[in-house]
């Protein structure tokens, strides 16, 4: 399934930040997922999901937590949700199978 990327500038214009603190939070967030944003590539492209770990890392900023504290708190609640979603579908699958016996 395709899933559509955005560019820097649409991400910069949609959450009204600049590209430096865009390019910082997108770095932190490498530190947990090494291809954040694509960042294996050129250009940086951002999926909807990770428009949203931004979103709430800068919500968080902006409540008094630091960065690092929000990067980890986005690290649970984005993507060890998607771990989890990930092995219920393969659990799903396999029963599934069982059941076609």
């Amino acid at each position: 399934m395709l899933k559509r990327r955005h560019s820097v500038k649409d991400v910069l214009e949609k959450l009204n930040i600049t590209d430096k603190t865009l390019t910082s939070y997108a770095d932190l967030m490498c530190e947990v997922d090494d291809n954040f944003a694509d960042s294996l590539e050129k250009t940086r492209k951002y999926s909807g999901k990770e428009i949203e770990v931004i979103q709430y890392m800068l919500r968080r900023k902006s409540e008094g937590i630091s960065k690092e504290m929000s990067r980890d708190e986005a690290a649970e609640v984005y993507y060890d949700q998607s771990k989890c979603e990930e092995v219920l579908s393969e659990f799903q699958c396999l029963l599934d199978k069982i059941k076609k016996r």
